[in-house]
Parts: C-alpha cells; sequence; structure tokens
C-alpha cells in the first residue's frame, strides 16, 4: 500500500515537473549499486497516450524493472569477471552488425528496383523449370455451397459449368441473393486437396485419374448442395506453371538484386577508402 501511494505521489509530481516546465535534468529517482535513474529518463520513456493510473502503472512497472535489472547484471558482472572482454567484444560485434544492417536497409529503401516485369518473370521459370515440379494436385475451379432451401439450384448447376463471362457474373449475383458461398479460383491455383476439404462428403480414392476425367464434383450433404467447376488442373510432379510460381520468382529475382547491390556497394566503398589511403594493410 505504501509503495502504491508513493508511486501515485511520484507521477503527479513527473506530470507536474514536466506540464509547468521544471528542469528535470539530474533529478534522481533511484539508485542500484552504482547505476542512477533520472527523471528525465522516465519521462522520455511515458507513452504519450498514457494518463491517469496507466502513468501509475507504467512508471512503477518501468522502475521495478530497471532496479531489478541493475540487480541482475551486478550479479551476472561478479559472476563472469573473467570472461568480460568477450562480452565487451561481443557487444562491440553486434554493434558492428547493428550499424551496417541498418545502413544497409535504407541503402536498399533507395537504390533497388523492385519492378519485375513478366519476361523477367517467364525467363527466370523456363532457365530453373526443371527445380519447380508440384509436390501437389493443383486447380482451377468455381465452388460454390448451396442451401437447400434455395430454389434455384438448377439455374446455378446450368450457369456454374459455362464459361462465358456472363454466365459467370449472372452466377455470382444468383449466389449472392441465395446466400450461397460462392468462390471462383479461376485466377489462381488452388490445392485440388484444399477443394475436397470443403466438400465434406467428397471421396476419391484416385485423385489424379479423377482429375484427368472428371470436370465437375456434385455433392449433397446436410442442409447444403456442394458443386465445384475444374476449369484446369496439374497434377503431383508435373512443372508447376508460371503463375502458380510468380509471387515466389519475384521474391527471388529481388532478393537476388538485393545481394548484388549489396555486394557492389561494398565493393565500392572499399575501393573508395584504399583511393583515399584510409587503409593500410600490414602484411606481405
Amino acid at each position: 500500500m505504501k509503495r502504491c501511494i508513493f508511486y501515485i505521489i511520484l507521477i503527479f509530481c513527473l506530470i507536474s515537473c514536466n506540464r509547468n516546465g521544471v528542469n528535470t535534468k539530474n533529478k534522481l529517482i533511484a539508485r542500484a549499486y552504482d547505476k542512477n535513474l533520472y527523471l528525465e529518463d522516465v519521462l522520455a520513456k511515458i507513452p504519450h497516450y498514457t494518463t491517469g493510473q496507466d502513468s501509475v502503472i507504467f512508471i512503477r512497472n518501468y522502475i521495478d524493472k530497471w532496479v531489478k535489472d541493475q540487480c541482475m547484471l551486478k550479479k551476472a558482472e561478479l559472476n563472469i569477471d573473467e570472461n568480460k572482454i568477450s562480452i565487451d567484444q561481443d557487444i562491440e560485434n553486434y554493434r558492428t552488425k547493428m550499424y551496417i544492417f541498418h545502413y544497409q536497409q535504407q541503402y536498399l529503401k533507395i537504390e533497388l528496383d523492385t519492378i519485375v516485369d513478366d519476361n523477367e518473370i517467364n525467363e527466370y521459370h523456363n532457365s530453373y523449370l526443371k527445380d519447380y515440379k508440384l509436390t501437389h494436385n493443383i486447380v482451377k475451379a468455381i465452388y460454390i455451397k448451396l442451401p437447400k432451401s434455395s430454389g434455384e439450384k438448377e439455374n446455378i448447376r446450368r450457369l456454374y459449368i459455362s464459361n462465358k463471362e456472363s454466365d459467370i457474373n449472372q452466377l455470382e449475383e444468383l449466389c449472392k441473393r441465395e446466400n450461397a458461398t460462392y468462390n471462383n479460383f479461376n485466377n489462381n491455383w488452388i490445392s485440388f486437396n484444399k477443394i475436397l476439404s470443403i466438400v465434406p462428403p467428397a471421396r476419391i480414392s484416385n485423385k489424379e485419374r479423377f482429375l484427368s476425367r472428371e470436370t465437375t464434383i456434385e455433392e449433397s450433404y446436410s442442409l447444403f448442395y456442394y458443386f465445384v467447376n475444374l476449369n484446369d488442373f496439374r497434377i503431383y510432379d508435373d512443372d508447376a506453371p508460371v503463375s502458380y510460381l510468380k509471387q515466389r520468382i519475384i521474391d527471388l529475382i529481388i532478393n537476388k538484386r538485393k545481394k548484388r547491390l549489396l555486394q557492389q556497394n561494398q565493393n565500392d566503398i572499399y575501393d573508395k577508402a584504399l583511393r583515399q589511403n584510409m587503409i593500410e594493410l600490414f602484411y606481405n
């Protein structure tokens, strides 16, 4: 209870000092061993949206954590003093890596070309075609789950097997009106297993043979009819189509560009340092 009152008084003082423009620099609010925590340090950490009781909780937690961290740090320093040089080196290595990483990210943000055209995608796909075999069957399809209470079953059966744009548009509107689930996967390849997972009664033992022979699935289960029009397919171990791999290829191309760009940038920086005599190598 006393600690709670202390923190309430503390937060009042902190906020008052901050609002009234009182100099908060060098105002000590906590000490642990040889480390000090100052008022300005805490004020800098308080989120701008925090008010009232939330501010009290935040400051209490912040001070408690800071004190406990200092206690743990002191204990750690006493127990690993022999390895201090190694730890300092690890910290310096991490600092170096972080500086380089943030510089490189900033450099890439400015210099990296992230536009990949279709010609480059197709060229990459053709060059590495043998590396991209399908590990499962994929399809392009239209999927419908229609409530049995609907009176439009026959119209939907007629429309869902059509490839005419006008019929597809009419089908979509009809499904909306009848509260049917409608998914058009004709523009994107989808796993055949995923299609089967949303057609509950479907039991197909040989999926590859089914795909080579059938173009539709129609099932009735519980309160719904299920309709699937299979417009295209690729089976396991076929060459993966470029449209199926498109985003993956784009990511790979951009990643290669990143590596080349960063390597070139590193070489340029190194060469410039050599020309300016900023580097000396003392070995034969």
